[in-house]
């Protein structure tokens, strides 16, 4: 039997996806590299010892307050460019035997890299770089065990816990 879901982009959702591909796919997460930056920040003038304008006090956290600049620009600035083009598109997703049947192509279960799950979402990774959504607002039918079934071997399945 096949199960057909339709998903809508909207900016919001399309920003929570790039979000979740730049924190969960990276170590590099923003709350982390913003405490580190704070931290050089102090032991820049803890290390010069007499909160003197030097070489150390100078250098080390402009290079910091750079990188917490270039932090926020990919993580807050950047997911929401390159959205108006897909703003309001509508795709349908077949979940059959062979594969995910979208619009325009057939994805089979073996060609998929990494699936999440989050509260909201299902997030499927065709690469590193390529992937799409699924809002479980829209869903009529539970995919969790579906996945489960289909998607094997050595691929990323994460998928929340369900009591039962």
């Amino acid at each position: 039997m096949n199960n057909t879901v339709k998903t809508i982009f909207t900016e919001d959702a399309l920003i929570n996806f790039k979000r979740f591909t730049l924190t969960k796919r990276s170590i590099l997460k923003p709350a982390l590299m913003y405490v580190f930056c704070i931290a050089v920040i102090i032991c820049s003038f803890i290390y010069n010892g007499r909160f003197q304008l030097n070489f150390t006090t100078i250098l080390y956290p402009s290079l910091a307050i750079v990188c917490g600049i270039i932090i926020s620009v990919l993580y807050y600035v950047n997911p929401k460019k390159d959205n108006q083009r897909l703003i309001g598109k509508e795709v349908t997703y077949t979940f059959a035997e062979e594969g995910i049947i979208t619009d325009q192509v057939t994805i089979p279960y073996t060609d998929l890299d990494k699936v999440y799950e989050d509260k909201d979402y299902f997030y499927f990774y065709t690469n590193e770089n390529d992937g799409f959504y699924i809002e479980k607002e829209t869903l009529n039918f539970d995919l969790a065990p579906l996945l489960r079934e289909r998607v094997s071997g050595k691929k990323t399945l994460k998928l929340l816990r369900t009591k039962g």
